[in-house]
C-alpha cells in the first residue's frame, strides 16, 4: 500500500495532497518516537526504583554483576548498562535461573581448562549468534 498518490519528488509540481500526507506521516513518526521515549523512560525509572530498593549488600552484588558482564566476550565491546540492569531485574523464571547461574560463575576463574570465557554477548553479537531475534 502506498501512502502517496504519486511521488512528490518526481517533478517540481505542487502536490498539495501529497504534502499533507507527508506532513501527516511526519507527525505520526514524531508521535511514535515520543511514545518510545516515554516507554524507555518508564522502563529505566522502574529499573532504577528496583535498584534503589536493594539493600547495600544487594547493590554491591548488582554492581559487581554489571561490572563483570560489562564487556562482550566475543567482540570485547561494551555492553549497555541499561540492558544489563533490565536483565538483572527481569522476573521470569528463566531469567531468574540464568541470573543465578551467572552470579555463581562470577566467582569461578574466568578462563576454564578448555579456554571457555564466560560473559554476556552484546546486542550485535547476540544478533549474529541468534538471527531470529
Amino acid at each position: 500500500m502506498s501512502y502517496f498518490s504519486s511521488n512528490p519528488f518526481e517533478s517540481e509540481e505542487n502536490h498539495e495532497g501529497d504534502i499533507d500526507t507527508i506532513t501527516w506521516i511526519r507527525e505520526q513518526m514524531l508521535a511514535d518516537i515520543e511514545r518510545i521515549q516515554e516507554i524507555l523512560f518508564e522502563d529505566t525509572y522502574a529499573v532504577n526504583q528496583d535498584y534503589e530498593a536493594l539493600s547495600d549488600e544487594e547493590k554491591k552484588i548488582c554492581d559487581n554483576f554489571l561490572e563483570f558482564y560489562s564487556i562482550c566476550p566475543i567482540c570485547k565491546g561494551e555492553n549497555h548498562k541499561d540492558d544489563l540492569m533490565r536483565f538483572y531485574f527481569e522476573e521470569t523464571e528463566f531469567a531468574k535461573k540464568l541470573k543465578e547461574n551467572l552470579l555463581k560463575l562470577m566467582h569461578k576463574p574466568k578462563n576454564y581448562k578448555n579456554k571457555i570465557i564466560i560473559g554476556i554477548p552484546c546486542c550485535q553479537c547476540f544478533k549474529k549468534i541468534n538471527p531470529s531475534v
